[in-house]
Formats: C-alpha cells, structure tokens, sequence
C-alpha cells in the first residue's frame, strides 16, 4: 500500500518575502516599527522585572564578612574579612561593624557571618578579657592534683569540696560548663557567671576546686 506523500510546502521562501518587503517602503518601515516595538517590549519587562526584584529586597548596604574562621580573643586581620554589598534584608539584625580591622573578637567567628559590632570586643580589652561572655568575670583555678589537660574554648564544671560541718554533701558543684578563656603554666583562666563568682572565691580559700571536663 503505497503511503500519501506529504503535501508541498506553500509558506513564501524567505527570499521572496524578503524582497516584497524591499519593494514596498511602507511595508518596510512597518516591519523596522514592528521589531522596535517588539524590542522596546521587552526591554520594558526586564526593566520591570529588576525594579520589582529591587523592591522586594530593598536597599543594598557595605558590610564586613568574614572570609576565615577567628577564635574569640584573636585579633582580626585585613585577611580575615572582606566587604560586600548586600540587601538589607539579608543583613543580621544589629550595627555592623565599621573598623574591624584590628580589633579582638568577643566570640568565635565564622567564614561567610556578617560581622556585628555586637561581636567584636571593646577596644581596651586584652586578649584573655575580649574572649569573655557577657555577664561572666574571669577567674583563675589552680590546676591542682587532677591532671586534667584543658585547651582553650574547653567547657569545664567547677566543684567544690568545703568541710561545711554539716549534714550536707562536702562537694558541690557551683559553676556549669564554665569556659576555658585561657591556660598556663600554674592553671586556668575561666569565665565565671558573675553571681557565681563570690562561692568559686570561697571555695578557693576554704577548701578544693576541682575540675572536671563538660562535653
């Protein structure tokens, strides 16, 4: 069974629509308006499209991001952050930082976070101070019997053993997952909350601090 052959094509070539137009400059023109039209259309719609983009994030500002990993108490250096412009409505809630370069982190920091002036330490403040929480008093401990071998950024509870005399448990524990802020030869430097800090000074003096890692 012999299959129909498909019909010719009867679109115009390209040729002969093309000197039709030639041939006739006010088909011509309306053709060159046509396709500026179609231009100018589209060209509109991008336009608008941005515009509504802009819209919805809103205004761009200058900000510092971190670019390397700063351990609270460390300097920042000019390697450590780089600046870049973004929408504000991506931005953290909070001032950021306008100098940081130079300055003691208050807190770990972390490559691509937004640096907050909340987040570096007061200008004045040693490496040992910057590296405090808010509301904690550092406080040195003896390292003691126990051998125990601490770094930096550890988190330790502090107990306390005082012969009180009583029926109470000689041992309690006054301080929890304290933070390690510095360590030396004769101990360590801890961040204590500061109400905590009155029974850690007794405890010293009348009796044994022990420490014991927290994870």
């Amino acid at each position: 069974m012999d299959l129909p052959r498909p019909s010719p094509d009867l679109r115009p070539s390209l040729r002969m629509v093309t000197a039709s137009v030639r041939r006739s400059p006010l088909l011509w023109w309306a053709v060159v308006i046509a396709v500026a039209l179609l231009a100018g259309l589209t060209v509109q719609r991008s336009v608008s499209a941005a515009r509504a983009d802009a819209r919805a994030w809103g205004t761009t500002m200058s900000v510092p991001v971190m670019t390397t990993a700063v351990a609270a108490g460390s300097a920042i250096t000019e390697g450590d952050v780089t600046w870049r412009d973004l929408p504000r409505a991506v931005v953290p809630g909070g001032s950021a930082a306008t100098d940081p370069v130079g300055q003691r982190a208050a807190v770990d920091l972390h490559p691509g976070e937004v640096l907050l002036a909340a987040r570096i330490a007061d200008g004045d403040a040693g490496p040992v101070a910057a590296a405090l929480p808010d509301a904690t008093v550092g406080m040195g401990v003896p390292h003691g019997q126990s051998g125990l071998v601490l770094d930096v950024g550890d988190r330790v509870d502090v107990l306390a053993t005082v012969d009180a005399g009583t029926d109470s448990p000689p041992t309690t524990r006054i301080v929890r997952r304290a933070l390690v802020v510095d360590v030396n030869e004769d101990g360590v430097t801890l961040a204590v909350p500061s109400d905590a800090a009155p029974r850690l000074a007794f405890a010293l003096v009348a009796g044994v601090v022990t420490l014991a890692l927290a994870g």
